[in-house]
């Protein structure tokens, strides 16, 4: 699913003028499916009406999440501004993802970190076959280490996609690939503009000859 596909209208600040703003104002942020223990942790911030409804909803958890992930075969998360923290997060559960075979995070801002957290558990990601890094911020060692833990693991030499990597920005590539996207937007909303105000004109010439043939 595209990060456009996902809005927020609760973050919307007042009126907007075209879809291209409001995509930009209210992109939902995702975050990597979170670990049991650390569902346990966040819950333990929930207050319940009934005590007992914790250890519930803790256990449909847990279920939910192995049925879920155990069955999951491809992971998409180009372009949401992702670093080494979430990356972390991701690679926590990735043992968890037996039937993963395409891991695509190409787009994000993934450095030596994150990286190797990722091909750390890749022994463990036994079906996994297909990984996007590609437009990263991984320098030429953690390039050189991921290529390593990949042939290390026995997995296809063409699965693996480093691309190019960017340098470090003070502009966070997800807003960057915003700007992008809402720029496309703008331009298409503009086409479709002029394409309705043409076919006006078009029906206006229509109707005119239309009324003239009826007078004659």
């Amino acid at each position: 699913m595209p990060p456009e596909a996902v809005l927020d209208l609760g973050k919307k600040s007042g009126a907007w003028k075209n879809w291209a703003q409001l995509v930009k104002e209210c992109q939902a942020e995702r975050r990597p499916p979170a670990s049991p223990d650390a569902f346990v942790v966040d819950l333990a911030t929930k207050v319940f009406s009934y005590a007992e409804d914790r250890a519930i909803v803790t256990a449909k958890y847990k279920d939910t999440f192995h049925r879920a992930l155990s069955t999951e075969e491809q992971m998409w998360f180009p372009g949401l501004g992702w670093g080494d923290k979430e990356a972390l997060e991701l690679a926590r559960i990735l043992p968890s993802c037996s039937a993963l075979k395409t891991l695509e995070l190409c787009g994000n801002e993934l450095g030596a970190t994150g990286a190797s957290a990722i091909i750390e558990v890749l022994p463990m990601c036994h079906a996994l076959e297909s990984l996007g890094l590609d437009k990263n911020m991984l320098s030429k060692e953690a390039q050189d280490s991921v290529y390593q833990a990949w042939e290390a693991a026995r997995k296809p030499p063409e699965g693996l996609d480093m691309g190019e990597q960017l340098p470090k920005s003070n502009i966070s590539r997800r807003e960057t690939m915003m700007n992008s996207k809402a720029t496309g937007a703008e331009q298409l909303a503009q086409l479709l503009s002029r394409q309705a105000a043409f076919e006006a004109r078009i029906e206006s010439a229509v109707a005119k000859v239309s009324d003239g043939l009826t007078e004659v």
